[in-house]
């Protein structure tokens, strides 16, 4: 190959490049790639990338998040659902390179109110060892792509049900079981003789229950257990 024709190749890749770049920022989408230097602790973690219509949507400038590393994530995501940033990470570690981890999450731009984002996160580069190093977020506005009144409904169902899912995330098997009959109505002794455990045991488990989920007494326990649908 001579000058010429490397220069050639060279101008071409320029050019399919620029091209790339304008589709990834036309996107209606914000896309994010954060880089995890030590797997399990995410305190190494911080935002490499980001495209146009997320930087316009965040408002926060490329300066400000690359200040802040891992805190970015912390200021930006309602604190109820920063979890969501290590669960992906503990879901995705532990499979395939094509998984996708699915979630939403409630995202306050800069100077103003949270709002409902859909998002999606996948690897995007392993180090050699494969140890998940660096990881693909697309994320949705969900209020701007909504347009009827029964994908809104929708919406709001699958958030209910994640939002959910999530809080029932922390309880044993065993604490479910429970759970699920201090909904129905059944009394300490009734639960105890159904498991075949002590009264004091499911009086014990009622405890753990109401510290686990917040609740301060039966009457909020059994309200949360309908809530998440155990009821």
């Amino acid at each position: 190959m001579n000058e010429n024709d490397l220069q050639e190749e060279i101008n071409q890749l320029r050019k399919r490049n620029a091209e790339l770049e304008d589709i990834l920022n036309t996107i209606p989408a914000s896309l994010y790639i954060n880089q995890i230097d030590t797997i399990d602790d995410m305190t190494t973690g911080k935002n490499i990338w980001l495209n146009k219509f997320a930087l316009d949507d965040i408002g926060y400038t490329p300066e400000e998040i690359d200040s802040m590393g891992f805190a970015f994530i912390e200021t930006v995501m309602h604190p109820e659902d920063v979890t969501i940033a290590k669960d992906s990470i503990n879901h995705l570690k532990n499979l395939s390179h094509d998984k996708i981890y699915k979630y939403v999450s409630r995202v306050k731009p800069k100077d103003k109110k949270y709002k409902w984002q859909y998002g999606h996160t996948c690897i995007f580069k392993q180090k050699p060892d494969g140890t998940p190093w660096q990881f693909l977020n697309v994320i949705i506005d969900i209020a701007s792509q909504l347009h009827t009144e029964n994908q809104l409904m929708d919406a709001l169902n699958e958030i209910n049900r994640l939002e959910n899912a999530l809080k029932l995330q922390p309880l044993s098997k065993r604490e479910l079981e429970i759970l699920k009959l201090i909904a129905q109505g059944m009394t300490d002794e009734e639960i105890a003789g159904q498991l075949f455990i002590g009264k004091g045991t499911v009086h014990t488990y009622r405890n753990k229950l109401l510290k686990k989920t917040g609740t301060t007494n039966t009457a909020a326990l059994v309200a949360f257990a309908i809530k998440c649908g155990l009821g």
